[in-house]
């Protein structure tokens, strides 16, 4: 997104590995994501999370978008 600062985090666990992208605009956005490609790329993230045993998820926040995908060790 434009005019956002985006943090990427990875954590690694024993068990799991954690990776957050976190983008947190500075502005308000008055565009939505409807035009902006196929709409597959996250739920073929979550396929591929879950057929390694871990989840993913993505949604809005009160200052962005946050996408988190956790698997196993």
């Amino acid at each position: 997104m434009p005019g956002a600062v985006t943090a990427v985090t990875v954590t690694y666990r024993a068990d799991r590995t954690v990776v957050t992208i976190e983008d947190r605009v500075s502005v308000p956005q008055t565009t939505t994501l409807a035009g902006a490609g196929g709409g597959h790329g996250l739920a073929a993230v979550r396929e591929r999370a879950a057929r390694a045993g871990g989840t993913a998820r993505a949604g809005p926040t009160a200052h962005g978008w946050l996408v988190e995908l956790e698997v196993p060790a």
